[in-house]
C-alpha cells in the first residue's frame, strides 16, 4: 500500500507568540492567532507557476521480485536501484527559507501518512488530533515553539484559533465572501528575505523577557489585534486591517531586539514608500519571510520595487483544504 499527501504552510496576521505554553499557560484570557494557509507558488523549469505544497508519500512495502527499479544519481552516472520490502517515507518541501511554519507542516504530513494507513485522517477532530501531537513531539525534542503552525498545517482557511490555559484550542474559521477573500490575496505581497534564523534561540531570548515581565504587554496587544483583525476582514476594511498588521509588527519587534535587524528595516522602509499600507514578519522573525499589504492600483509597484532587492517575491495562493491523505493499494 502506498499513502501520499500533501499539506499547506501558513501565513500569520494577528497575535503570533500567544500561540506558546508559555504564555497561554499563564494568561488567564489565553493566547489568539489568526492566520491563513497557502500554497506557495514556485515557477517550473518551463517558467510555469506551480504549487508548491509540502508533499510526502509512505510504501508499506513489497516483495523484491514486485520492488520496482529507480535511477539514482552516482558518481559515474545512474545507478539502477530497487526499492526493497520495509516502510520508506519521501518528503519534498520546495518552499522558501523560514516564517511559514514548513517544519511544523511537515511533521504534521509524517504523521499524516502514518495513520492514513488505516485511518481517515478528514475529520476535524482527526486533524486536531494530528495538531496536538505534532506540536508535542517537538516540544518533547526540546523544540520551544507555539501551536498556529501546526493547526494551521492541518485544517487549512483563514482561521481564528484560540488557545486556552489548560492547552485546549478552538477553531473559529473566518467566514468571508469569495470576491473579497480573492481582493485580500491580491492585495497581500510575500517576500521571502533569504535570512534563515533559529526560530528556537528566538524564543529563549522572548520568554527570558516575558518572565521578567518587560514584554508582556505587547504580547497581550497581539492577541487583541488577532480579534480586531477578525472584525476588520468581516467588514471589508483593508485599510483598517493594514494599520493592524503594521501594529502587530511593531509589539513583535518589542518583544527582543532580535526580531528585527537593519536588512529587515530597509526592507519595510522601501515597501512603505512606494505604496504598502501594512507589514509583518511571519513566523517568530528575525529573518525568513516578510508579508506587506497594499492597495490593488499599487500592488505591482511595490512588488516590482521588492524584486530589486536581495530576496524574492513569493507568489501564493490561500488554501482551504488543509492535510489532504489518499491511499492506494
Amino acid at each position: 500500500m502506498k499513502v501520499e499527501a500533501r499539506i499547506p504552510v501558513r501565513i500569520d496576521f494577528g497575535g503570533p507568540w500567544t500561540d506558546t505554553p508559555e504564555f497561554y499557560e499563564n494568561e488567564p484570557e489565553g493566547g489568539a492567532t489568526l492566520n491563513a494557509a497557502i500554497i506557495p507558488m514556485l515557477y517550473d523549469a518551463l517558467g510555469r507557476l506551480r504549487p508548491a505544497y509540502v508533499t510526502g508519500a509512505l510504501d508499506t512495502g513489497n516483495s523484491l521480485l514486485e520492488a520496482p527499479e529507480i535511477t539514482v544519481s552516482g558518481p559515474s552516472g545512474g545507478i539502477r536501484e530497487r526499492l526493497v520490502r520495509g516502510t520508506w517515507v519521501s518528503y519534498e518541501a520546495g518552499i522558501p527559507s523560514s516564517g511559514l511554519g514548513t517544519s511544523a507542516a511537515l511533521n504534521a504530513l509524517w504523521l499524516g501518512l502514518i495513520r492514513g494507513i488505516n485511518q481517515d485522517v478528514s475529520s476535524p477532530k482527526a486533524r486536531q488530533l494530528l495538531a496536538e501531537k505534532s506540536h508535542r513531539i517537538e516540544r518533547e525534542l526540546g523544540i520551544i515553539g507555539g501551536k498556529q503552525d501546526q493547526y494551521a498545517a492541518v485544517f487549512g482557511g483563514i482561521n481564528l484559533f484560540l488557545f486556552h490555559q489548560d492547552g485546549s484550542v478552538d477553531i473559529q474559521p473566518v467566514e468571508l465572501e469569495e470576491d473579497f477573500v480573492q481582493e485580500l490575496e491580491d492585495s497581500l505581497i510575500l517576500f521571502d528575505t533569504g535570512a534563515t534564523r533559529l526560530s528556537s534561540r528566538l524564543h529563549e531570548h522572548v520568554w527570558g523577557n516575558y518572565q521578567a515581565g518587560t514584554n508582556r504587554s505587547a504580547l497581550v496587544r497581539m492577541r487583541e489585534i488577532a480579534f480586531e483583525m477578525v472584525e476588520a476582514l468581516k467588514s471589508r476594511d483593508l485599510e483598517r486591517f493594514g494599520c493592524l498588521l503594521s501594529e502587530n509588527w511593531e509589539c513583535q519587534k518589542a518583544l527582543h531586539e532580535s526580531i528585527t535587524n537593519e536588512q529587515i528595516e530597509n526592507i519595510f522602509e522601501v515597501a512603505f514608500r512606494v505604496g504598502a499600507i501594512g507589514g509583518k514578519a511571519c513566523g517568530a522573525g528575525g529573518g525568513g519571510c516578510l508579508l506587506f499589504l497594499t492597495p490593488k492600483e499599487k500592488r505591482r509597484k511595490v512588488a516590482s520595487v521588492l524584486r530589486q532587492l536581495e530576496g524574492a517575491v513569493v507568489p501564493f495562493k490561500f488554501d482551504f483544504e488543509g492535510l489532504v491523505v489518499q491511499r492506494r493499494d
